[in-house]
């Protein structure tokens, strides 16, 4: 069984969505400092550790969770959660999901997938609309401040970047470049030392590079 870390962007409607992490990280040590590694600021992929869950259904509870409940995936229109788990596990075997990048970091294995709502026409993505982000390309979700009480993992992420799939780069410099203009106050800089180079060390920069590669333009 597959025990390590799986991560999706989602594509919907000409456009790609993921989450840029908060400044200000939501998990602490025991004596109260913030723990390192956290990537604060960055562009990320949604999704986390699997645990005893079946891949593809902790990719949908993770996504559901680090979108605050914006954006769920579920396929036909079943209130029976097992009936729906079962589905999606069955249409992953043919073809929602595609894998973009994997990667052995230790001991610990990361997929990336890219999850195409409009592959897959009887997908529906719930809670965010593009209405939610007017003229914007960034959609804001709580975070420290904001939500103090809600439990830490639904507050990893301080917005979605939406980015049209006809201005993502086959640059990872210049994807960087377009998420800090959409991002603005949302990214850190690049050049901030502690995150840029925890993002680049994770593997998460590789992840990024192939995805840009595979579905980016000149």
């Amino acid at each position: 069984m597959f025990m390590g870390k799986v991560y999706c962007i989602i594509k919907r409607n000409g456009n790609f969505y993921f989450p840029v992490k908060s400044k200000t990280g939501p998990y602490q040590n025991e004596d109260g400092s913030p723990k390192v590694g956290y990537l604060a600021g960055m562009p990320n992929f949604f999704g986390g550790t699997i645990n005893r869950r079946n891949k593809f259904q902790a990719l949908r509870a993770e996504v559901l969770e680090e979108s605050q409940d914006k954006i769920s995936i579920k396929l036909y229109d079943s209130g029976n959660e097992n009936e729906q788990n079962c589905k999606i596990e069955s249409a992953c075997q043919e073809s929602l999901f595609h894998t973009s990048f994997q990667s052995r970091r230790g001991c610990t294995d990361y997929d990336f997938y890219l999850f195409d709502g409009d592959h897959y026409a009887e997908m529906v993505t719930g809670g965010m609309t593009i209405a939610d982000f007017g003229a914007a390309n960034r959609l804001a979700l709580s975070t420290d401040a904001a939500a103090p009480n809600e439990e830490p993992e639904r507050r990893e992420m301080a917005c979605i970047l939406k980015i049209p799939e006809n201005r993502l780069p086959d640059n990872i410099d210049r994807f960087l470049n377009l998420c800090i203009e959409m991002g603005g106050d949302f990214l850190l800089d690049k050049r901030s030392i502690t995150s840029h180079r925890d993002w680049n060390d994770k593997g998460t920069r590789d992840a990024f590079a192939e995805f840009c590669r595979r579905y980016g333009h000149r």
